[in-house]
C-alpha cells in the first residue's frame, strides 16, 4: 500500500496538520489488486492507484503510520539520567 500526502488536511494526535492526497489508494471505495498498481473501485472498476474521481471518500484506515526513528544509545550516557 502506498502513502500519498498532499491535498486533504488531517489532524493527528500531535496537533500537527498532515496533508493527504486525493487518490484511489486512500479512498474507501477502492480495494488494492495485489501485485499491481491498480485498485478495484466500486464506482469505476480497475483504476491506477493515483486516479481520483468526484466520489472520493477518504478512509483513514488505509493510511499506515510512519514508524518513529529509534534513538541512538551512543548520544546519551548514564549521567544524563541521574538526578
Amino acid at each position: 500500500m502506498k502513502i500519498h500526502m498532499n491535498n486533504i488536511t488531517n489532524k493527528n494526535d500531535g496537533g500537527k496538520d498532515e496533508k493527504i492526497e486525493k487518490m484511489c489508494c486512500n479512498c474507501g471505495h477502492a480495494e488494492e489488486i495485489l501485485g499491481t498498481d491498480f485498485y478495484n473501485c466500486k464506482k469505476y472498476g480497475a483504476v491506477l492507484y493515483n486516479y481520483c474521481c468526484k466520489k472520493f471518500d477518504f478512509d483513514p484506515l488505509k493510511i499506515r503510520p510512519v514508524r518513529a526513528k529509534s534513538l541512538s544509545r551512543e548520544q546519551y550516557d548514564p549521567g544524563d539520567f541521574s538526578v
